[in-house]
């Protein structure tokens, strides 16, 4: 639609001479990124079906939004030594930037997101809202890891974030800060 479109240019206009962690984490909220990614209306883990969180757009937002694929140098060229430090490096293979695990483990963070305005949560109601405004947040529908008993917290690049930091208890910003401060994306 139009409207999501438009949203999205106007952040990117927002944000483009701007912070990168405020344009990571609105673009991350965004009904775009919501629809196009299947983030919007992602469910904490339910025992009953064994359904976990979507791990769309964790893994995008990692791949193809912040640290990329693979480590980099210092200078930039492919970290080969698992050393940033040092260039050209050796051999042929690349240090990959992030695991599986933590693909699973920021699917948690996106837990609970949902296009503002639906009712009931997850609808695929999109006609008529409007998607022009951020989605919102519902702490009902947040991985708090009660059902596993885990720890309510979520370990992403090795950084230990709870599940419901920040002001709106998303852990979304805790999240977005670990990947600013990863060596790819300075």
């Amino acid at each position: 639609k139009g409207e999501v479109i438009a949203q999205f240019a106007d952040v990117l206009a927002r944000h483009a001479l701007g912070n990168f962690r405020e344009l990571l984490r609105e673009v991350t909220i965004s009904p775009g990124m919501g629809i196009g990614l299947s983030s919007y209306g992602n469910r904490k883990y339910d025992p009953v079906t064994g359904q976990r969180p979507d791990e769309n757009y964790a893994r995008e937002i990692m791949q193809l939004f912040s640290i990329g694929l693979y480590e980099l140098n210092r200078d930039g060229t492919p970290n080969r030594d698992g050393n940033p430090n040092t260039s050209p490096d050796p051999g042929e293979g690349r240090v990959p930037s992030y695991t599986q695990k933590d693909v699973v483990e920021f699917a948690k963070i996106m837990t609970g997101w949902d296009l503002a305005g639906v009712n009931p949560y997850g609808s695929d109601l999109r006609h008529g809202l409007d998607l022009t405004r951020s989605m919102e947040f519902h702490s009902d529908y947040h991985e708090d890891e009660i059902a596993e008993g885990g720890d309510g917290r979520a370990e992403i690049l090795g950084v230990s974030v709870p599940l419901n930091a920040g002001a709106d208890g998303s852990g979304l910003d805790a999240a977005i800060e670990v990947l600013v401060q990863h060596p790819n994306t300075g």
